[in-house]
């Protein structure tokens, strides 16, 4: 029952001429998960009688593939690419089987594989650093949050070798663009 959902129950308390934005994850139907898997974000409003009280939400859903899609296909070089939530589960991951895993069943996390940058996902701008893969290689990581539609932040990441030069790194800026 879709009144159940979270999306729902944050709109439902909205005033009117208010706007809940979901987080980010994969959409659900009446059977389980959406087959193919589709990367939602949704915008919850409700909708109010003459009375002032809400008797129903209207929900948008956007599939955020093609957006994903453009980021993964940005990565330049040897460099990889992720987009996390900000609790750093990947969104965006170089092995698709890590995405999403927060409703998969299986966590998989930028803190699991680069330990160092669980004090980012707290932290505000930076110019990147380079930083050790769980494996022990050094990567240079750089990053962008961006807040979507007013609602969850969301982090672009590009990791290459710690040899390549920053600015190739610092190039993540093309792709909040990409989201937005």
């Amino acid at each position: 029952m879709r009144g159940d959902r979270a999306y729902f129950k944050e709109g439902i308390v909205l005033p009117p001429n208010y706007v809940h934005i979901s987080r980010v994850e994969l959409n659900k139907n009446d059977k389980g998960l959406e087959v193919p898997h589709t990367p939602t974000i949704r915008a919850s409003a409700p909708l109010h009688g003459s009375d002032g009280k809400a008797f129903a939400v209207l929900v948008i859903n956007f599939d955020l593939r093609p957006a994903l899609a453009r980021v993964r296909a940005s990565a330049a070089g040897d460099s990889e690419v992720y987009v996390v939530n900000e609790a750093g589960d990947y969104l965006v991951h170089p092995d698709q089987s890590k995405e999403f895993g927060f409703d998969l069943g299986e966590r998989h996390r930028i803190q699991d594989d680069f330990p160092e940058f669980v004090s980012i996902l707290t932290a505000g701008p930076s110019d990147g650093q380079v930083m050790s893969r769980r494996d022990g290689e050094r990567y240079g990581l750089g990053w962008q949050w961006v807040q979507l539609a007013g609602g969850p932040r969301v982090a672009v990441i590009e990791a290459g070798p710690d040899d390549r030069q920053f600015d190739e790194v610092l190039k993540i800026k093309r792709w909040i663009e990409l989201l937005e």
